[in-house]
């Protein structure tokens, strides 16, 4: 056990396969707000029509009494999530496998599962890495397998190594600008019911976390990968992506969003870029 993390490498393991099952039903008004928040043309959406790719994010809401979120705006560690001691928590990946629709009007249920839990010390300190795996089923069974990476790190210290940017590539095929703001950023955590201060409280995020402004949300950002990937792709839909989340972005300067056609001829590979060029986030998207 590190003094760090509180928890020995037993302890974190017996948290992994402990599991949670939730009911919901999908409904319109959520995709609506969707399409707002992303400056889409608001659609007119009836029972039976299919949601479109990350929407499933706006249902299955954390309902967590006020009283039992921490500082940050989070459900306190212990509960589901194994209680480390490391202050900051990062989204640092995702994997979506989309099996078949899901449609407006249907019944769905989610199990979430903590499919591992690895251990490991980075240039910044001690890191836990938690991946939790959400089946999610309609009617006909299931729909969408979307595992989640949460990384749990140390706060920054004086003197942290910094990782060297990598440069984002060249050769992209496609390619649009972006310029995030407090605004989206707060209607996009209002969808997913997502209280972390990091996205909508300035002063909390650079004074109390270190960082020089509000953090895009990273599912904003996939979403608008998956946006572009598919305005370039008339007829295909997802089929699976798989998304690493490198750097922050923040919302005071735009970023780019870019995209190619993946080696394997069946998808695309893209990527986003801060506004110094350098990679903040890749993606590989699987299109049928």
């Amino acid at each position: 056990m590190t003094e760090e993390i509180g928890l020995s490498d037993e302890e974190l393991q017996s948290w992994v396969g402990r599991s949670v099952e939730e009911k919901d039903k999908i409904t319109a008004a959520p995709i609506a707000n969707y399409a707002a928040t992303m400056d889409w043309d608001i659609p007119i959406a009836n029972d039976g029509d299919p949601i479109p790719p990350g929407a499933h994010w706006f249902f299955f809401h954390d309902r967590t009494r006020h009283s039992d979120l921490d500082t940050v705006g989070l459900p306190k560690r212990g509960d589901f999530l194994p209680p480390v001691k490391l202050t900051r928590r990062m989204h640092a990946g995702n994997r979506m496998e989309y099996l078949q629709s899901l449609h407006i009007g249907e019944k769905v249920t989610r199990k979430t599962e903590i499919h591992s839990i690895t251990p490991k010390t980075g240039g910044t300190g001690q890191l836990v890495f938690v991946v939790t795996r959400n089946t999610i089923s309609g009617e006909n069974g299931p729909a969408l397998i979307d595992d989640r990476t949460i990384v749990y790190r140390e706060a920054a210290k004086p003197g942290d190594a910094k990782r060297k940017p990598a440069p984002a590539p060249v050769d992209a095929t496609w390619e649009r600008s972006y310029q995030p703001d407090p605004i989206v950023m707060f209607r996009f955590s209002a969808l997913t019911f997502n209280a972390s201060r990091i996205h909508y409280d300035y002063k909390y995020v650079t004074e109390t976390e270190g960082y020089p402004g509000l953090i895009v949300n990273a599912r904003l950002t996939t979403s608008l990968l998956m946006e572009l990937c598919l305005n370039n792709n008339p007829g295909k839909q997802l089929a699976e992506v798989s998304t690493k989340f490198i750097r922050p972005l923040y919302d005071f300067a735009p970023f780019t969003l870019s995209g190619k056609p993946n080696e394997a001829g069946d998808g695309a590979t893209m990527w986003v870029a801060d506004p110094n060029g350098v990679t903040a986030m890749v993606s590989e998207m699987r299109l049928q």
